[in-house]
């Protein structure tokens, strides 16, 4: 009985220490993408390809833009795109897209 709730308790261990890493994974994968900008997106590369079926010499470019230069429609716009499911997505929009200084 012992050896048995041994291997549980190491099968368990096992298990969290696999759950911590794939954690710390993920973390270095997002403090990574901080500094570097991606060169595409699934996005960009398929209208490259629609353009390149009209013109076979486009060239994707884009350029970055700093946060605060984003239109406050796009803005508004993720928003309610990833709280579609959402039975409070309006409120939800209201209070993130308000000044800190107004959410309370």
């Amino acid at each position: 009985m012992k050896t048995a709730l041994r291997w549980l308790g190491k099968g368990v261990a096992a298990a969290i220490a696999l759950i911590l890493l794939y954690q710390l994974w993920i973390f270095a994968h997002v403090l990574w993408w901080i500094d570097h900008n991606p060169t595409s997106t699934a996005f960009m590369e398929a209208g490259l390809a629609r353009q390149q079926d009209k013109n076979p010499d486009a060239e994707l470019r884009h350029k970055w833009v700093p946060y605060d230069k984003i239109s406050i429609h796009l803005k508004r716009a993720l928003v309610a795109a990833e709280t579609r499911s959402s039975s409070h997505t309006k409120a939800l929009m209201s209070k993130a897209l308000k000044p800190p200084s107004k959410r309370i």
